[in-house]
C-alpha cells in the first residue's frame, strides 16, 4: 500500500454523510439564500464559508464535488475554486473514492440512430 494521502478517513458514500450535513436542514428558501452564487463580483465573506466551517461533514462534501465535478458551493468552495485543485490531490481523492466504495458512476447511453445497411455474410461464419 502506498504513502497515506490524508483522504482514508473519507469511507462513506454520500448518503451516508449527507444525512448529518448542516445544508440538508435547511428549507429550500434558505438554502437558495445561502448558496445561490450572484452575478459580478464575489464577496469578500460569502454566507456559505461560515455556515460550512462548521458542518461535520465538510471534508466529505468537498472530496465528494471534487471527484464527480460537481457544480456550485460544496464543502465551503466554488467550482471554481475547486478546479485548483492539483491534479495529484484529485487523483487522490479518486482512488479513495473507489477504495472506499463512493465513487458514483454516471453512465451515459448513446443509441445510435438505425442504419440501413445490407452485408453478405460470408458462408464461412456459419459452416
Amino acid at each position: 500500500m502506498g504513502e497515506p494521502t490524508g483522504y482514508e478517513h473519507l469511507t462513506e458514500t454520500r448518503k451516508e454523510w449527507s444525512a448529518r450535513a448542516r445544508c440538508g436542514k435547511l428549507s429550500l428558501a434558505e438554502s437558495k439564500e445561502m448558496f445561490e452564487q450572484k452575478q459580478g463580483r464575489p464577496l469578500r465573506q460569502p454566507p456559505w464559508r461560515d455556515f460550512c466551517n462548521g458542518c461535520p461533514v465538510k471534508q466529505n462534501c468537498f472530496a465528494y464535488a471534487v471527484v464527480h465535478e460537481e457544480d456550485g458551493i460544496w464543502g465551503g468552495q466554488t467550482k471554481r475554486q475547486r478546479n485548483k485543485i492539483s491534479p495529484l490531490v484529485r487523483t487522490q481523492m479518486t482512488e479513495q473514492a473507489i477504495r472506499s466504495g463512493w465513487l458514483e458512476y454516471s453512465v451515459e447511453i448513446v443509441l445510435a440512430p438505425a442504419v440501413d445497411f445490407e452485408f453478405d455474410f460470408p458462408d464461412l461464419l456459419f459452416a
